[in-house]
């Protein structure tokens, strides 16, 4: 469709410049739009075409505590999901930063 032209046109710039930010939230765009979509076959080159340095920078970004969207900037979560966030991240720096602790950790998180 016409509103699929700007981010088709930010993905052939990501074939240039393949930075792990924007490979992110394309790669979310093109998921969104569905398989067989032009967004998400564009997606799958930008991701074949990217370093593999790149790929898993996009990886490690999508799994990072941070409160924001890679491109906008803007946050992506409700203050009291943060909160949750933050709580957790905090007590498995504090986990991680005990090696001699040999205790599992196991985290349930769950939704009401």
């Amino acid at each position: 469709g016409p509103d699929q032209a700007p981010l088709l046109q930010r993905w052939l710039e990501a074939l240039e410049t393949a930075k792990a930010a924007d490979m992110l939230v394309l790669r979310k765009f093109g998921a969104a739009a569905g398989p067989g979509s032009v967004l998400w076959k564009a997606g799958e080159a930008a991701w074949r075409a990217a370093a593999e340095s790149t790929r898993r920078e996009a990886s490690l970004l999508a799994l990072t505590s941070a409160n924001k969207a890679p491109l906008q900037g803007k946050p992506v979560r409700y203050p009291h999901q943060q909160l949750l966030v933050d709580t957790l991240d905090q007590q498995l720096q504090v986990v991680s930063a005990a090696p001699e602790s040999h205790l599992p950790v196991q985290i349930v998180l769950s939704t009401p």
